[in-house]
């Protein structure tokens, strides 16, 4: 029989909290998550929700020392991941492609579990937690495990409440992915988009928007919609990340606006034209920032919003791959180009 913990103490003065040597909120990966608590991952499909939260899982059990860039402060270095949209069957080729190359010590791939059935999950994960402490839970989706209405905010909230108690009791991170609305990639990333009501955003620490990028297919963006104790500038622009083959993500040290991730309308041929004369100064010498520059009153002519410098670099790469590496190309074999591409 499982033994249970301790009942957790839930009431402190105020000189014991300011007796506590900790001046700042403890963060599992510096910031984007805190040690304690809930968070959530949203997107659309197929955008690689399911394979970033597995890298993180990974990263975590592997003793890695980052994540994307930032700093990992695990202090079990296990982590558990709930998958109720892949079974075994499918994880199992998809974790042989995101290690592929890698030795992978027999201790470290046993801090790694994977659940696959969500009847009385929160019992069996206070199971598992208590013989075995993790930093991470990941669920993953979220949509699949609630059976209630997901617009009345007292039902989310009251499901959401086991979760919670979990994480508090066992001190862990539980981090669900869930979906955003239809049409949502036409608007600014937002915790609005998320699917359900007001209550389900509302009981998160974090919650984060993984979109595609409107020009670069190889792109995807991290953006934090909401971070309680993360500063300001961390929610101001995404990260954008680069996608491989192998389903994993690396930090690019770019970020866009996020209102350069909205996806627009098909192009007209006028702003098609606007893009390959960027291209050929591009390929002519010419500095991004002027480049910049010169498409903005181009732009705002044929009534649309001025490009930031970020959205013409990745629209640039992205024209550049389609194209002869020739510096002498010309603007109509640009455009033979990118017809035939």
């Amino acid at each position: 029989m499982v033994k249970r913990p301790v009942a957790e103490r839930t009431s402190y003065t105020l000189t014991e909290l300011l007796s506590r040597p900790a001046t700042e909120i403890p963060q599992l990966v510096e910031g984007l998550l805190p040690t304690q608590g809930m968070a959530m991952l949203a997107g659309a499909s197929d955008t690689g929700k399911s394979s970033i939260l597995r890298q993180l899982g990974l990263a975590i059990a592997l003793g890695d020392s980052t994540f994307l860039g930032f700093k990992i402060n695990a202090v079990h270095r296990r982590a558990i991941c709930v998958s109720t949209e892949d079974g075994d069957g499918a994880v199992g080729p998809i974790l042989k492609r995101q290690l592929a190359g890698q030795h992978i010590a027999p201790e470290c791939s046993d801090r790694l579990r994977f659940e696959f059935d969500p009847e009385g999950l929160t019992t069996r994960l206070d199971q598992m937690l208590t013989e075995q402490p993790a930093d991470l839970v990941v669920i993953d989706a979220f949509g699949d495990l609630y059976e209630g209405n997901l617009n009345a905010s007292n039902e989310v909230r009251g499901f959401l409440n086991k979760y919670q108690a979990l994480a508090v009791r066992h001190n862990c991170l539980i981090l669900f992915m869930h979906h955003t609305g239809k049409r949502t990639e036409e608007r600014e990333p937002s915790k609005n988009n998320l699917l359900g009501s007001q209550g389900l955003e509302a009981k998160m620490r974090v919650v984060f928007e993984l979109r595609p990028d409107p020009i670069d297919p190889d792109l995807r963006h991290l953006c934090i919609l909401k971070g309680n104790y993360l500063p300001r500038e961390a929610k101001s622009q995404s990260y954008a990340l680069h996608f491989d083959e192998n389903l994993l993500f690396h930090n690019t040290g770019a970020r866009a606006a996020f209102g350069d991730l909205i996806k627009g309308p098909a192009e007209s041929e006028e702003e098609r034209e606007m893009w390959e004369q960027a291209l050929q100064m591009q390929l002519n010498g010419f500095p991004l920032s002027k480049i910049t520059t010169q498409l903005s009153p181009i732009a705002q002519g044929l009534g649309m919003k001025p490009p930031s410098r970020s959205t013409v670099d990745r629209r640039l790469k992205v024209m550049q791959r389609t194209v002869s590496p020739s510096q002498t190309i010309g603007v109509e074999t640009v455009k033979r180009e990118m017809a035939a591409a």
